[in-house]
């Protein structure tokens, strides 16, 4: 994502193309536990930070796609930049509202297990329907 802006910058501000995020999980891909494991069937204790991730950039999309876009860069800067835990919910919320976002509904959309339900979803299109592998 972060070289999307530097094409977008590089470009002058325009960029020819329009990206449109979906999420897909690594910890699911990388699991070792079998077949039949889901990763985002675990109890928010222990659900893995990447899935957390995850659930951030679902919270940020219900406020729309614009806010997800503005979020996802910065999500990304901190996990593989700044190397924060991802599963520590104040830096999440943080990210949200240096982003502009409603920093309470963020809060609500986080801790709502239905984002879990859409990461499966896009998850299992992305493995079936496009053949993504990781």
């Amino acid at each position: 994502m972060v070289w999307l802006n530097q094409v977008k910058e590089a470009l002058g501000g325009e960029i020819p193309l329009q990206a449109t995020w979906r999420p897909f999980s690594l910890a699911q891909v990388n699991q070792k536990i079998g077949p039949d494991y889901e990763a985002w069937n675990e109890d928010d204790e222990n659900l893995d930070e990447s899935l957390w991730g995850l659930r951030a950039g679902q919270a940020a999309r219900r406020q729309g796609e614009e806010y997800l876009n503005e979020f996802l860069p910065r999500l990304l800067t901190a996990r593989h930049v700044d190397r924060v835990s991802l599963s520590d919910k104040s830096i999440l919320k943080n990210i949200a509202q240096e982003c502009g976002l409603d920093i309470n509904k963020f809060s609500e959309d986080l801790e709502d297990r239905s984002t879990l339900e859409e990461i499966k979803a896009s998850h299992i299109e992305a493995t079936q329907s496009l053949g993504v592998f990781g």
